[in-house]
């Protein structure tokens, strides 16, 4: 009996997330794809399950908003995101409602355009990592980005500026002249901000809840990441 009222008001939690994104994908007019948990060897592979599942309902639709919280990863995995992104849309945005460090960032840098507000952070990027992973040259043609994002991607990696490699990074700070890297602030829409928090609360607070570490989703499938 327990069981099935676990089960029930599980289900009952997932049909309001499916009804947040809903509201989210009107107000955007694009798909919507949820990711919070770290970048791990997988996740690119559930994250293409769930983009092929989403193109199958509404396979016109070439616009994606994709909401990412995440501690970082491997850009191995990162890369192959991407290029999953790539195959299905032509343009893509990231929305960071909380955090999107390391691999995150990279990740986001990778994007048509990048939407904050005040409190998400992003992180510096893992000096570890190649030269050639560090810019949107993933996906951007021109040149001149590529330039532009490859200096950005320079600075997000000295370590003597930020000091820590778990260091936030501020939308303030990002669009300083120091950085100069173009963000939109999703804060200056209350009823978007508002749609966007109401929709990662209850995500959060669901995940919290069941005591997973990472989820995936898009609207009408909802999927636990498992953390390796």
């Amino acid at each position: 009996m327990a069981e099935l009222e676990a089960y029930e008001a599980n289900a009952l939690v997932e049909q309001k997330l499916n009804e947040c994104v809903d509201a989210l994908e009107i107000k955007l007019n694009a798909d919507v794809l949820a990711f919070s948990g770290a970048i791990y060897y997988g996740a690119d592979l559930l994250i293409r399950e769930a983009v092929e599942w989403r193109k199958q309902q509404r396979p016109k639709k070439n616009h994606l908003a994709f909401f990412l919280e995440t501690t970082g990863g491997y850009i191995e995995v990162v890369q192959r995101i991407v290029t999953v992104l790539r195959r299905h849309y032509r343009r893509v945005e990231f929305y960071v409602p909380n955090t999107a460090m390391s691999a995150g960032t990279v990740l986001v840098m990778s994007g048509d355009d990048i939407h904050m507000d005040y409190y998400s952070i992003l992180g510096p990027i893992d000096p570890q990592l190649p030269k050639r992973t560090k810019t949107r040259g993933l996906v951007v043609t021109s040149a001149m980005k590529k330039a532009r994002a490859k200096k950005i991607a320079e600075i997000l990696n000295e370590t003597d500026i930020w000091h820590s490699h778990g260091h936030g990074i501020s939308m303030a700070v990002l669009r300083s002249n120091r950085i100069n890297l173009q963000i939109k602030d999703f804060g200056a829409d209350k009823d978007l901000s508002q749609k966007i928090r109401d929709y990662w609360s209850l995500l959060s607070d669901h995940m919290e809840k069941l005591g997973v570490r990472g989820v995936i989703h898009v609207k009408g499938r909802y999927k636990h990441l498992i953390s390796t």
